[in-house]
């Protein structure tokens, strides 16, 4: 390989790490939130109803933008849109660690959201467009990964310095993330759809630094395009009522409904609701009903920083190794966890351990301990990065930014409606049940996968957009 081709795969991988910085900032700030909400002891209802009340601004920022953040992505572009985000997510980071008042922090707090939920939208599509297939499982991973990175880092700088430190030292993720998109050229496929052919050429020739291959490449997106303006004469039109009515139409092809209830299914069904998307939100909590025999707060940060650790690793395997076989193992791992944490507790409740008398073995209290890592460490290893890689890889990339943001919005409400009731249904079923269902759960999400997440390893956008074609 040449050293010319290097340099085009090392852009590749630079932009969207750097870009995806601003991901980690999500991370800081949700795991913030949560660590804040499992450490705080409110001894005033009122306190409790104002941090419950933030939390809810942050949400509705989150739903309001996901709805439309695909507009501003899709107007202006996945770049100039990020670059929004970032100077959206720094005002909100400031007016929150130096906020003077409640109505300041929950301004704040709707800023973030507002930045956070377009970023999610924006940075699946504008990583999967730059990138060549050898490396888009790389670059695509990183989403996830840095989210999780940024998680770690609040849990460490939460427990260290005072929390306006923390969230005003944060800015510096996006600043840095604005200042590098700003020299970052637009995604090609963008470029095409608004009909600026030549800097579509000389962004994608920057990418890839091979004119014979930018020349094929520019052919198949173009020859996508045409066939999906062929299907609605709308399209001629640039009225805004035609071109939203081109969307509706668009729901009834294959290339778009097939990935889109795939993306949703897998995100705002599987992820959200097996019982165990909600452990990040309530670490502390988990690991005392599962009877951990450690400090619970020792545990949660333990936990936070594997959980980091394997999804760095994560982006090895995923890179080497086919999706649907690094997403069927991590699910698999994860139903011996639960499993493993859900007979545990049968057994205790039931004293079986007495019966047989095991109650003294030292290794016996550690079961639940092991279960709980397979289950929380396999969950950042491979399953949720490839559920969230599928909108920027799946989703035709005419009506890309439309149907993440259908995702994103599905996603986003099915979060917090799953968090707000995880730790409810945890001390109604008890631990028993809820791991038992947890355990149900992920082996439907397992068969789901088998029969119908296709492979994308390998694959340009569209391969894969003709094979939901047809």
């Amino acid at each position: 390989m040449t050293n010319k081709k290097l340099h085009g795969e090392d852009k590749l991988q630079a932009i969207p790490s750097t870009k995806t910085c601003d991901t980690s900032n999500m991370g800081l700030w949700t795991s913030k939130s949560s660590s804040n909400h499992a450490r705080m002891k409110m001894s005033c209802i009122s306190r409790k109803t104002k941090q419950h009340g933030s939390q809810v601004y942050i949400v509705l920022g989150i739903l309001w933008v996901l709805s439309s953040g695909a507009f501003q992505g899709n107007s202006f572009g996945q770049r100039f849109s990020l670059i929004i985000d970032c100077i959206t997510a720094t005002t909100g980071l400031l007016v929150v660690g130096l906020a003077p008042s409640f109505p300041y922090l929950c301004i704040g707090r709707l800023l973030c959201g507002h930045a956070c939920a377009s970023a999610t939208v924006t940075i699946p599509i504008y990583t999967s467009e730059i990138s060549l297939p050898k490396v888009r499982s790389i670059t695509g991973s990183f989403f996830l990964n840095f989210y999780l990175g940024g998680y770690c880092l609040t849990v460490i700088l939460g427990s260290a310095v005072h929390w306006r430190i923390t969230i005003v030292s944060l800015v510096i993720f996006p600043i840095f993330s604005a200042i590098f998109l700003s020299m970052a050229p637009n995604s090609p496929i963008w470029l095409l759809q608004k009909g600026r052919d030549e800097e579509a050429f000389k962004s994608l020739l920057y990418f890839r630094d091979d004119i014979l291959e930018v020349r094929e490449e520019i052919a198949a997106i173009a020859e996508n395009l045409v066939i999906s303006k062929k299907k609605n004469k709308n399209m001629e039109s640039n009225s805004l009522s035609d071109r939203f009515r081109f969307k509706l139409n668009r729901l009834k092809s294959p290339e778009l409904v097939k990935p889109l209830m795939i993306s949703i299914i897998l995100t705002a069904g599987f992820v959200e609701w097996n019982g165990l998307g909600a452990i990040s939100f309530y670490m502390v909590n988990f690991i005392e009903e599962v009877k951990i025999p450690v400090d619970p707060y020792l545990g949660a940060c333990i936990n936070t920083i594997g959980r980091a650790a394997f999804g760095i690793l994560s982006t090895g395997w995923i890179s080497k190794y086919p999706r649907r076989y690094v997403f069927l193992t991590s699910i698999a791992v994860m139903i011996q966890g639960t499993l493993m944490i859900s007979v545990y507790h049968y057994l205790l409740t039931n004293d079986y351990f007495v019966l047989y008398g095991l109650e003294e073995n030292l290794i016996i209290p550690w079961i639940p301990a092991i279960g709980y890592l397979l289950t929380s460490y396999s969950f950042c290893s491979g399953y949720i990065q490839v559920s969230y890689m599928c909108q920027g890889e799946l989703l035709p990339s005419d009506v890309k930014s439309f149907g993440s943001g259908i995702v994103g919005f599905v996603d986003g409400l099915s979060m917090f409606v799953s968090a707000k009731t995880a730790l409810t249904l945890l001390n109604s079923l008890g631990v028993v049940l809820y791991f038992a269902y947890c355990t149900v759960a992920l082996s439907v999400c397992f068969i789901f996968a088998f029969f119908l997440l296709p492979e994308t390893k390998g694959k340009t956008l569209q391969e894969i957009e003709n094979g939901f074609r047809k």
